[in-house]
């Protein structure tokens, strides 16, 4: 092999290599960005059908106006900034109730709002996430406190509870949302249709 070709295939094979060195840099880079990114967003949401407890007291707590539509609500809980949001089905495209709150013990929280103080505790039902969310403090005491209080019928106008949902952001819980309350309204839109028609048909 002549010395010129020797030079030209030390010349390539060493840009390969700097270029292999590269990507591998380049990959571990991006993993360690991304591993960042995944442990910053340390928030979690939460899904609530809705319910007395949601319609008047919960909406009232928030300053927000009470309701008996029984609007699907969406709970971003982020324990890095210890803040958290709320969102309804019937609220306007991006209104949103932002708030603090703290951590007072193992998986429970509390947020305090003209004088009165909301308890947020998370637990674990037959293997699903869960918050339960109640303005007596004794109730969200522990997950044997919760069982006993959602078995007890006259305690229902007292609490909500709402499941996690995993591997999902604010918005995309807020999109569910408005597909929950455009597929109400098209039901309420056909019972008054269909009620019409066979009003008419006598």
């Amino acid at each position: 092999m002549s010395v010129y070709l020797k030079i030209v295939f030390l010349i390539c094979f060493l840009m390969f290599s700097c270029k292999g060195k590269k990507a591998e840099v380049l990959n571990e880079t991006n993993g360690q960005d991304k591993s960042l990114l995944t442990n910053a967003n340390n928030a979690e949401i939460y899904g609530f059908a809705g319910d007395s407890f949601t319609d008047g007291a919960l909406r009232g707590f928030l300053g927000l106006s009470k309701t008996e539509g029984h609007p699907y609500s969406c709970l971003e809980l982020n324990e890095t900034t210890k803040k958290g949001k709320f969102a309804f089905s019937d609220f306007r495209k991006n209104e949103v109730v932002e708030f603090s709150f703290e951590k007072n013990a193992n998986s429970l929280y509390s947020m305090a709002l003209n004088g009165k103080i909301l308890y947020l505790r998370k637990y674990v039902e037959e293997g699903e996430s869960r918050v339960f969310l109640t303005f007596n403090s004794k109730d969200a005491e522990s997950e044997s406190n919760i069982r006993s209080i959602k078995g007890d019928e006259k305690k229902i106008t007292a609490y909500t509870d709402g499941s996690k949902h995993e591997d999902e952001d604010f918005d995309r819980c807020r999109w569910e949302l408005q597909k929950q309350l455009e597929f109400q309204k098209e039901q309420e839109t056909f019972g008054k249709e269909e009620a019409q028609r066979h009003k008419d048909a006598k």
